[in-house]
């Protein structure tokens, strides 16, 4: 399991969250989705903060074997949540600066788990679940990461994409 713990940064755009670790991406994914037990009720919900990567993230390790078969034990599988839904489209910046994040893992019977991003029928799955008009992301890479196919907008980056993604990359 992860326990969320709180980036550097306030989310503003002179002062963006600064994440480097699994634990302060699943606390920002609760700020943007309004998830105040996965950021410790210390903050509302805020889909326009915005956020910098600063080292590169591994939740899950060997999520896909060279085939691209997920072979990852599912029973101790750490669930991902994406940033962002239908309802609450993620309107902020996220500069991945040429990090990735891998091993996010959503898997057939983890519908509706984490949060509200998620619908009942597993729509607006990847990294991002759903870019609203402001938002932007770039610079960021997916990688060894499964995300099953159930619904509607599934992607390795973004289910729905209505801003600005630029130089990112699933893999």
């Amino acid at each position: 399991t992860i326990t969320p713990s709180k980036p550097e940064g306030d989310g503003s755009a002179e002062h963006p969250y600064q994440i480097k670790t699994a634990a302060e991406l699943y606390w920002f994914v609760g700020l943007v989705n309004g998830d105040a037990s996965v950021c410790t009720g210390e903050v509302t919900q805020n889909p326009a903060a915005n956020a910098v990567l600063t080292a590169d993230i591994i939740v899950n390790k060997n999520v896909l074997d060279a085939d691209w078969n997920c072979i990852l034990d599912k029973n101790t599988a750490i669930v991902w949540t994406p940033i962002g839904s239908q309802t609450g489209k993620y309107q902020g910046t996220f500069e991945g600066n040429g990090h990735t994040i891998s091993g996010l893992y959503f898997g057939s019977n983890d519908l509706g788990v984490g949060s509200s991003a998620v619908s009942e029928e597993g729509s607006y799955v990847g990294l991002f679940g759903s870019v609203g008009s402001n938002g932007s992301v770039s610079n960021v890479g997916v990688e060894d990461s499964y995300f099953f196919p159930y619904g509607n907008y599934v992607s390795g980056l973004c289910g729905e994409n209505e801003g600005a993604i630029e130089g990112c990359y699933f893999r």
